[in-house]
């Protein structure tokens, strides 16, 4: 039984093909960006847990999910790419809402140019938009 941590996140693009993604800002720490996404729950299959977790983190539904990179560092990331349908930030469920000291979630819409002025984590995210510039206009 594979017991190792692993995560599935998604580069998701709204209909003007940004790419949605969560400022986080925790205290003592530069802001720095982030894939909507998380652990990948006992049962569910990785494409389950990216649009579970866009919808908790973002109020989001998304469609036309298809993979993009595994990532083998620790834990193991899952990306995706895939389409905003809809999201209301007011529908937001994710635990980390309640908990203050671990900083602001802030969601943000970002053009391909703005990316090289963001700190997106992890950095191979980052490497992967820039080997792959197409992908904004996949989606």
């Amino acid at each position: 039984m594979d017991t190792a941590r692993r995560t599935a996140r998604v580069f998701l693009f709204n209909s003007e093909n940004r790419l949605v993604l969560i400022k986080r800002t925790r205290p003592g720490r530069d802001p720095y960006w982030v894939l909507p996404g998380g652990g990948i729950e006992p049962g569910e299959t990785p494409e389950d847990a990216v649009h579970r977790e866009a919808f908790e983190e973002l109020g989001a539904h998304i469609t036309a999910v298809h993979d993009a990179v595994t990532l083998h560092s620790t834990p193991t990331q899952i990306l995706f790419i895939a389409k905003l349908v809809d999201m209301d930030v007011n529908a937001r469920t994710g635990t980390e809402f309640t908990k203050p000291d671990r900083g602001t979630y802030d969601i943000e819409l970002v053009p391909p140019e703005a990316l090289s002025s963001i700190n997106l984590q992890p950095p191979e995210a980052l490497a992967f938009l820039r080997e792959n510039p197409a992908v904004f206009s996949r989606t």
